[in-house]
């Protein structure tokens, strides 16, 4: 029989992402101003080697702050094997 379990890999854009009260608990890596928006590059708290990086239109947090990061869309692809 085969398995129901699948590793797959998230594909999201910047622009799909966006801090919010829930979802994906991160930190603050650093803050980049590019004009009328910044990226924050943000480590994700359950798999530190993850980096998500959000298109931030507001005042951007402080690096080091936790933060929350909810996905507007994206894609599940099967991970290479």
């Amino acid at each position: 029989m085969p398995s129901l379990i699948r590793t797959l890999q998230a594909c999201l854009r910047p622009e799909a992402l966006s801090l919010g009260p829930t979802y994906i608990a991160d930190t603050v890596d650093r803050a980049v101003f590019e004009g009328a928006a910044t990226i924050l590059h943000c480590r994700v708290d359950r798999a530190p080697d993850v980096l998500l990086r959000v298109l931030h239109r507001a005042a951007p947090p402080a690096e080091g702050s936790p933060v929350r990061i909810a996905i507007g869309n994206g894609w599940l692809l099967p991970a290479a094997a």
